[in-house]
């Protein structure tokens, strides 16, 4: 459990951030080693730690059956830089299946109204 928490404290977002990203490799002589904990340690080994960090949030705090509320919840300053980091995969698909479930969940920021469509028109006539 001490290993697991210090991989990947998932009490909080911030404390998953704050977890250790370097730790890829823990001496198992018995074979002992929880699932959860080898695939924590893979992550290290596999990625840089911002991206190691980054994979563990969104496996901890936005899987498949989590809520999105922390980013339903953000200020509109905030918003496109959370938006871009959902957005950072390129072999990966963790971050991209986030935002496409951000983006289901929030059309009335993605969608253009009819309203603005007329006025857009509009302008573009004169």
């Amino acid at each position: 459990a001490a290993f697991t928490t210090a991989l990947c404290n998932n009490s909080s977002i911030i404390d998953t951030y704050l977890s250790n990203h370097t730790l890829n490799v823990i001496r198992d002589t018995g074979g002992n080693l929880p699932p959860h904990l080898r695939g924590h340690l893979q992550l290290n080994r596999d990625n840089s730690k911002t991206q190691a960090a980054r994979l563990k949030i969104i496996k901890c705090h936005f899987n498949n059956d989590s809520k999105l509320q922390p980013l339903t919840d953000l200020d509109a300053e905030i918003l496109p830089h959370a938006i871009a980091w959902m957005g950072r995969d390129s072999e990966r698909k963790e971050g991209i299946r986030l935002l496409y479930r951000f983006v289901r969940s929030m059309p009335v920021l993605f969608c253009i109204s009819e309203r603005n469509k007329k006025r857009k028109r509009k302008t573009q006539t004169r």
